[in-house]
């Protein structure tokens, strides 16, 4: 019997669950979005187990726990979304999802050393990875100059939790922040149409 690696397999099920998501974009199949998810999930203790100090900040850890634990309850008071499936959708996918996979496996696959080089290179994947939106949304294009404010949006986030993975080592502080951004995100819009319409939850 072969001793096939773990990295292996989770780097092949993280990246058969991307291309699903990718494909779901365009083709808003349920099979391709719940696999996808199911990939994930099969995928992540795997790479927790073989990169597990990435994840090691138990205060952090703590924190997204609490948060995730508040969100509901802050939702349903304000009356803002379903405040169950918000709060478990936006940490499955995209906080846990997105973070993995952009800040935690490919950010190990890239040889450099640098934290900003780093950064600029999963920023622009990810960057790349969410265009689909802009370029392609209900296959219409967003106008002029929206999609470069959005574009430039994606980028600024996506350099943000690079830097903040990089910097302390640690998934979490980026996992907290994007799962903030998603998961609050209806309550934003409610006290702030102006700020929700410049603000991409990415």
């Amino acid at each position: 019997m072969y001793n096939v690696p773990l990295k292996y397999i989770y780097g092949l099920l993280m990246i058969v669950s991307l291309i699903d998501q990718f494909i779901f974009t365009f083709y808003p199949v349920s099979f391709l979005f719940y696999s996808s998810l199911l990939l994930f999930l099969l995928a992540l203790p795997l790479f927790v187990l073989d990169f597990k100090d990435i994840f090691k900040n138990f205060t952090l850890l703590l924190i997204l726990l609490t948060l995730f634990c508040v969100t509901p309850l802050v939702l349903e008071f304000t009356k803002n979304g379903s405040w169950i499936m918000t709060s478990i959708s936006s940490l499955l996918y995209p906080a846990l999802f997105e973070e993995t996979i952009f800040r935690g496996f490919l950010s190990v696959k890239i040889k450099s050393q640098g934290i900003v080089s780093k950064s600029i290179f999963t920023s622009t994947i990810y960057t790349m990875y969410y265009s689909r939106f802009v370029v392609l949304n209900n296959f219409m294009a967003f106008p002029f100059p929206y999609n470069l404010t959005m574009i430039t949006s994606i980028f600024s986030m996506g350099l943000m939790y690079s830097l903040l993975d990089l910097k302390f080592k640690s998934l979490y502080p980026s996992i907290i922040i994007h799962y903030a951004i998603w998961a609050y995100f209806p309550l934003i819009t409610a006290l702030s149409p102006a700020l929700s319409s410049i603000l991409v939850p990415t």
